[in-house]
């Protein structure tokens, strides 16, 4: 190899190294970049003021726990097979009830929870119509003399779901209820 070889691939090698310092420069400095704004937003974060935040309308809360957790209990049994709740609701109708709980929890205002609360009720009467609706008509095709529904032994969920529905219908009727306006004016102006 010649000198002029040697140097030429010792140029060659010198711009790569050249060209890799330039890209890891230009990603350190943005990740320097991206450090800078984690940390800001981490002080904005621990910056914020908690003391609005309350827990409140507990029985509602209460009341909507118990209702999501009675579907993980054996509603009844269904022709020698016991099922739950949660294997027939839709995910839709457990976000309802999530963001239902989610409104009591924080105090939004009256009107939105109630809201919130009575599109839950409108929509567990209108799943619980579809079922026992798809429920009599398959048992009035099988035979035509039973019109009865097919349940035959009802267990722990069906007690505690029509407890806490119950409970969820009287939260929503009764008086006492909590706003935390300091909490959502604080959430408006900022």
């Amino acid at each position: 190899m010649t000198i002029k070889n040697r140097a030429v691939e010792m140029a060659n090698k010198a711009q790569k190294r050249a060209e890799n310092l330039s890209t890891e420069f230009k990603q350190s400095q943005s990740l320097d970049k991206a450090k800078a704004a984690f940390d800001e937003t981490a002080e904005r974060v621990l910056k914020v003021d908690k003391s609005g935040i309350k827990l409140m309308n507990l029985f509602a809360v209460c009341s909507l726990c118990s209702l999501m957790f009675s579907s993980l209990f054996t509603f009844g049994e269904y022709w020698g097979y016991s099922f739950s709740l949660s294997e027939s609701t839709p995910a839709w109708l457990y976000i309802i009830a999530i963001v239902t709980l989610c409104s009591y929890l924080l105090g939004a205002k009256q009107a939105v929870s109630r809201s919130l609360n009575f599109v839950l009720l409108v929509a567990i009467g209108w799943r619980f119509y579809e079922v026992i609706s798809e429920s009599v008509i398959h048992t009035s095709s099988l035979s035509r003399d039973n019109y009865s529904l097919p349940i035959d032994d009802v267990g722990f969920g069906f007690y505690l779901f029509m407890g806490s529905l119950l409970m969820v219908i009287i939260s929503m009727l009764k008086p006492g209820y909590q706003a935390n306006t300091q909490f959502w004016g604080k959430l408006i102006q900022k």
